[in-house]
């Protein structure tokens, strides 16, 4: 009987396909993707995280576009703030007048990415400002929408081009800007605890950065010319110019630090001689998981300095030269604990406690600047600050322009624009969500003035140092105040959401704000609902 060659090589068709498996094994193991590189990139904060839609990574070889936004309609009601009589022979106060607004704004967000490279940004709140409310007398420019009915005003915020490549990125044109906590440079666009968006100052950049947004050390240069930031604006022929050398260290994923040092230098405008300054900013923060349970610490910081000269008329200081010499600082460290509820990870308790500070000027007779202005995006509270000292402040820039013919400050004006602004401050802050989309809020704010209170546009009508009540200039606290509050948001179609929240604010003037009687301001109280949509 003839043999088969398959009967002579027993086992080869089991071996050979074996051979065949583990061949393709290891061709499939060669072609393995490596490992994510370690990344540097900071993520996403669980205790106050960012209501945006979340934007697309960019891709190889590939072209993305995404228009989104948010609108949001707030309507809020307060008690008739009493601020000081405005003219030649006014004495005692007067009732602000506004009790009910509505506003509302539509910020819409453009986004092209080519490639991994290229990126064109592009963003406007257009329209935004008030709806209905009463209208606002004798208050010079306070920053906000509510001074007048005016429902369809706009404000390009972005629109720039990005290159990017491994050594580094460069960005041109229109841009806002933030920069740490948001005590100088603050964009509008940060999660707050409390209250809504501010006024943002827009700029026309030209920034280089090096490395990667996943770099450990990026060092970088910006060269800026104001567009508008409320009082000066580049229409108006101010010229103000901004050159910056900046550095940023992320040693891990949780953490980063930045160092800035700039030039500011504002140009002559007919019989204004101008004004230079240096800035130096510090800020950082970090997170870390809590050992052994579900949650994190976490810190932000920020500290600024600012020191020049001023070679124009100010509301702070007299003579033809003032020296600048300004400082800042905050503080925020808290804990967020952690929970995950269908896949999706929040924190459902979050305690936070912050501490600034921004020194005062208490003599506007001299030639030196000492006031310092925090932003008013960096948020603090929604009474002592974002309404009492706003229109406070406000109504006497209006009484100065009014005895020297409108001729305001261009720099150190009187208007704190809802900033933080001559004071010491706490604010601790709780947080609550029995579920991802339910956050009960409660906070507080206690705050102090660094200096002695003195109006200078009373100083320069009677001659007397007061408080912006006309009361004595050495009561030094300006009260505290009760925030509380609760948001819902309710998933649509993703990425959209509706968002609905009420809140709502008690504050308790301190002897800052007496009169001349010795009579305090008087309980405070605000209460908002707000509408909106996430798309």
């Amino acid at each position: 009987m003839k043999k088969r060659l398959s009967d002579s090589l027993p086992g080869v068709r089991p071996r050979l396909f074996l051979a065949v498996l583990l061949g393709t094994a290891v061709a499939r193991a060669a072609d393995a993707p490596p490992p994510p590189a370690v990344t540097t990139r900071i993520e996403e904060s669980v205790a106050l995280p960012s209501p945006k839609a979340r934007e697309p990574e960019p891709e190889v070889d590939a072209i993305k576009v995404r228009l989104n936004g948010e609108y949001e309609a707030r309507q809020s009601f307060l008690t008739a703030l009493p601020v000081a009589a405005i003219g030649p022979r006014a004495t005692g106060r007067e009732s602000l007048g506004q009790t009910s607004r509505l506003y509302h704004w539509l910020r819409l967000r453009g986004l092209v990415l080519v490639d991994t490279h290229w990126e064109v940004r592009a963003e406007a709140d257009a329209p935004h400002g008030m709806l209905y409310g009463q209208e606002l007398d004798n208050v010079a420019y306070s920053g906000s929408d509510f001074e007048r009915i005016q429902p369809f005003r706009m404000q390009p915020r972005v629109l720039k081009l990005t290159l990017r490549g491994q050594v580094g990125e460069v960005s041109l044109g229109h841009t806002t800007t933030q920069l740490g906590m948001g005590l100088i440079d603050a964009d509008g666009d940060q999660p707050r605890y409390f209250g809504g968006r501010e006024f943002a100052a827009s700029y026309e950049r030209l920034q280089l950065l090096s490395g990667t947004a996943d770099s450990t050390l990026r060092v970088g240069a910006a060269g800026d010319l104001l567009y508008d930031d409320g009082r000066l604006s580049l229409s108006h022929d101010d010229r103000l110019l901004r050159v910056g050398l900046s550095a940023r260290y992320a040693p891990s994923r949780g953490s980063h630090l930045n160092l800035l040092a700039r030039y500011e230098a504002l140009g002559k405008k007919s019989d204004r001689a101008g004004a230079q300054a240096f800035v130096l900013d510090l800020s950082g923060s970090f997170r870390r998981k809590i050992r052994g349970h579900s949650g994190e610490v976490f810190a932000d910081y920020e500290a600024a300095y600012r020191v020049g000269t001023v070679n124009e008329p100010t509301d702070f200081a007299t003579g033809g030269e003032q020296t600048l010499a300004a400082a800042a600082f905050a503080l925020r460290g808290g804990v967020a604990l952690e929970r995950e509820h269908d896949y999706r990870r929040y924190a459902h308790f979050v305690a936070s406690l912050e501490w600034g500070m921004a020194s005062g000027d208490a003599d506007p007779t001299d030639d030196e600047l000492h006031r310092f202005v925090m932003n008013p995006n960096h948020g603090v509270g929604l009474l002592l600050f974002s309404e009492v000292l706003r229109f406070k402040t406000a109504r006497a820039e209006a009484s100065l322009e009014s005895s020297r013919g409108n001729d305001g400050a261009r720099l150190e004006g009187l208007p704190t624009r809802g900033g933080v602004a001559g004071a010491s401050y706490l604010n601790p802050v709780l947080l609550y969500r029995p579920d991802p989309d339910l956050t009960l809020k409660l906070g507080a704010v206690v705050a102090t003035a660094t200096s002695g209170v003195v109006d200078p546009s009373k100083l320069a009508a009677t001659g007397a140092r007061s408080n912006f009540d006309g009361g004595s200039p050495f009561g030094r606290s300006l009260g505290s105040e009760l925030d509380f509050g609760a948001e819902l948001s309710v998933p649509l179609s993703p990425p959209s959401a509706l968002r609905l929240s009420v809140e709502g604010a008690v504050a308790f003037p301190g002897s800052a704000f007496d009169d001349a009687d010795g009579h305090g301001l008087g309980t405070q109280a605000m209460t908002t609902l707000g509408a909106g949509v996430t798309f």
